[in-house]
């Protein structure tokens, strides 16, 4: 899927700098090198090590299996979606809109910050709840003790387990 998605981004960032984007041709570039807090590093950032990289990790098996190159696919790509929310708004809000009006200093504010933030956070405590109430290791007695109707006579939960 990550792959998938991955071409069709680098289609339409191709698209974008090359038509859409004013000033067309490779004037965009002007808009990632005149400012200090993005450049092109952003766009290499967001596609390359943040897409390409996991894409290419996850879809081979021999390094899908490495569980340090999986963790490190996953984190890449959880940076790549959060960068991709701050590209496209860096570009809509940073491009000139009327003819004699250039490129201009774009930061989010912190309202857009934590929209990117928050579905990461939304995703942890939901790892949480799901590991604290879910069985999620079922055959494991000690990480996930059974209620007391499923339990047989000599299995005792302790205080520090309920």
């Amino acid at each position: 899927m990550i792959a998938t998605y991955i071409i069709a981004k680098m289609a339409d960032t191709i698209y974008w700098a090359l038509v859409t984007a004013p000033s067309k041709g490779l004037a965009f570039i002007d808009f990632y090198s005149n400012n200090p807090f993005y450049g092109i590093w952003i766009l290499i950032l967001e596609i390359v090590i943040c897409g390409v990289v996991p894409a290419i990790i996850l879809i081979t098996p021999r390094l899908r299996n490495n569980s340090f190159l999986f963790m490190t696919a996953i984190i890449l790509g959880v940076i790549g979606v959060s960068l991709n929310r701050w590209v496209m708004v860096l570009q809509v809000m940073a491009a000139p809109v009327l003819t004699f009006e250039n490129w201009f200093m774009y930061f989010p504010s912190w309202q857009e910050i934590a929209t990117t933030i928050l579905p990461v956070a939304y995703g942890v405590i939901m790892v949480a709840v799901s590991f604290r109430y879910m069985p999620v290791f079922p055959q494991e007695q000690e990480l996930n003790p059974l209620n007391d109707a499923t339990m047989s006579p000599d299995q005792e939960i302790s205080p520090a387990q309920a």
